[in-house]
């Protein structure tokens, strides 16, 4: 004899078990991933592929003009100095 408020074996409300039903949402779910996708902010998208070119642009630049400003300068104070000091031993 079948109970009165139904289950799985007999008429009523409930036909599928709970874990049926979560099985069938979460492969829903995963469905709906594959097939939707992701909102894409595109003033955020445009700044950062400006941001990584000027990035790959900035290190196409360090590679060619070489060293720092501070680098540089202190080359040619390193420069001035050894000439200073030969010209110091210099005879006439």
């Amino acid at each position: 004899m079948a109970k009165a408020g139904g289950g799985a074996e007999g008429p009523g409300l409930r036909t599928h078990p709970v874990g049926t039903i979560l099985t069938q949402a979460r492969r829903y779910a995963r469905l709906r991933d594959l097939v939707m996708a992701a909102v894409v902010n595109l003033n955020r998208f445009r700044k950062a592929k400006q941001r990584a070119e000027a990035e790959r642009r900035a290190a196409e630049n360090r590679a060619a003009f070489g060293r720092t400003k501070t680098a540089r300068r202190d080359a040619d104070d390193e420069r001035e100095r050894v000439q200073r000091e030969l010209d110091g031993k210099r005879i006439e």
